[in-house]
């Protein structure tokens, strides 16, 4: 017969694993796939036909730009913060952060834009 504190204990144990691998998974690996798999995806700017914002579930990122017409892209990361704000880094050297508001990114320092692809 299995005692009600055995059973007490042993669901202590379960809720105990279940909070370190959550605990593993958002704050020891920022960038864990779990993590960005509902913000990953393809952007494209409803200012700037063309450009868009690449997220990627590893945490990389591509941003394209074809503003006036002038063709650029550039290789980065992106970090989820504070629940819906993305802060992203290019190998240019430019840094800067997009709100998450629904399928949107809006840049937060021009206030472009970008619809997530279906």
């Amino acid at each position: 017969m299995v005692s009600k504190k055995n059973v007490i204990i042993g669901a202590a144990i379960v809720v105990a694993i279940i909070v370190a691998v959550v605990f593993i998974l958002y704050v020891i690996l920022p960038n864990s796939p779990l993590k960005n798999a509902g913000v990953s995806g393809t952007y494209d700017s409803t200012d700037f036909p063309g450009s868009y914002v690449e997220l990627r579930s590893d945490g990389t990122a591509f941003f394209y730009s074809n503003n006036y017409g002038i063709p650029r892209g550039y290789a980065g990361t992106w970090e989820l913060r504070d629940g819906n704000r993305i802060f992203c880094t290019t190998t240019a050297g430019a840094a800067g952060y997009f709100r998450i508001d629904g399928n949107n990114l809006i840049d937060e320092q021009g206030g472009d834009v970008y619809v997530k692809r279906r």
